[in-house]
Parts: structure tokens; C-alpha cells; sequence
């Protein structure tokens, strides 16, 4: 693989995906980054709101957090020099 670190911070990411997902109803399911930046979303609105935020919803946070800001540091690299310039005809 190409990004291996990005394989493997997706599939750390994904069963917190899946759970977020499982919680919503199947006409409202989006894809996974979408999903991603609904929780992180969320999680906003509560700490604005003053509410408590149980531990395990922390540490799904902080995965997905940790998931979105790897692919934003890959998404700046890939603006400064195409990432994927050899995939390119």
C-alpha cells in the first residue's frame, strides 16, 4: 500500500464508524468521513452545552479526531506536491 499509516489508523477508526452508524437511522447514514465529522461535531455541542461526555465516547473522539487530522496532513502535503502524480495519465 501506499499510505500504509493511513490503512491503519482507517481500520483503528472504523468500528467507532460502524457504532456511530448503528446509532443512526438508515435513511439519515452517510459515509465515513461524513460520519467522522458528525461526531466530532456532536462532541462540540456537548462540551458547549455542558454535558457529560462518557469515557468511551472520549476515546472514540479522540480516535477519529487523530483519523481526520492525519488525512488533513495528507491532504496539505498532496496540495503542496501531488501525492499522486505517478497515478496520473
Amino acid at each position: 500500500p501506499k499510505f500504509p499509516q493511513y490503512g491503519a489508523q482507517f481500520y483503528q477508526t472504523l468500528p467507532y464508524i460502524v457504532e456511530l452508524r448503528s446509532k443512526s437511522k438508515p435513511e439519515e447514514q452517510v459515509g465515513e468521513l461524513e460520519t467522522c465529522f458528525n461526531a466530532l461535531y456532536g462532541i462540540l455541542m456537548l462540551r458547549l452545552q455542558g454535558k457529560e461526555i462518557s469515557e468511551g465516547t472520549q476515546k472514540a473522539v479522540a480516535q477519529i479526531s487523530y483519523f481526520i487530522g492525519m488525512l488533513a496532513a495528507y491532504y496539505k502535503k498532496d496540495e503542496e506536491k501531488p501525492l499522486f502524480e505517478d497515478d496520473v495519465e
